[in-house]
């Protein structure tokens, strides 16, 4: 049994997860950037919903919580540098939280999604090899269609039929 520290294939999937995870965190900033530079007037923090989405999928509900915490972070910052201002700071942290919770929704809708279409295609699998192992079985054991009842070696059921 290979180490994982010293097996090259985790090493280059390790690689390959965590460019995937920077390049999510690289479209969140640009996204906050164009959140900043369109305003606080004009809602874009439905669009963070894609790279929540993509790391729900691809990599599941911890890192999507994580990047939802980004893309919170993100739009608090793109908000208050637009010149937001609040009349009270309930509003802001009212604000912040709802689309703190969107996110995570979102990521978790995603994570779940993903993991029973995984759930189904482990079945399917099962199933199809179940049902393999039955057509074999049926190969050396002849059954008759009309009474189900086993036959004998000579291709008839030992009931007769009506």
């Amino acid at each position: 049994m290979r180490d994982a520290a010293t097996d090259p294939d985790f090493q280059v999937r390790a690689q390959k997860k965590i460019a995937s995870l920077l390049g999510i965190v690289v479209l969140i900033v640009i996204l906050g950037w164009i959140d900043w530079q369109t305003g606080y007037k004009l809602n874009f923090f439905v669009f963070y919903f894609i790279p929540v989405a993509i790391t729900a999928w691809y990599f599941g509900f911890r890192f999507a919580t994580v990047m939802s915490l980004i893309s919170c972070v993100t739009w608090y910052f793109a908000d208050d540098l637009s010149g937001h201002t609040y009349a009270s700071n309930y509003y802001l942290v009212w604000n912040t939280s709802i689309r703190l919770v969107s996110f995570m929704i979102i990521g978790w809708a995603f994570s779940k999604v993903d993991s029973l279409i995984r759930a189904e295609k482990m079945k399917t699998a099962e199933l199809k090899k179940a049902l393999s192992e039955i057509k074999i079985l049926e190969a050396f054991l002849s059954i008759c269609c009309v009474c189900k009842k086993i036959r004998n070696e000579d291709g008839e059921s030992d009931i007769p039929h009506p």
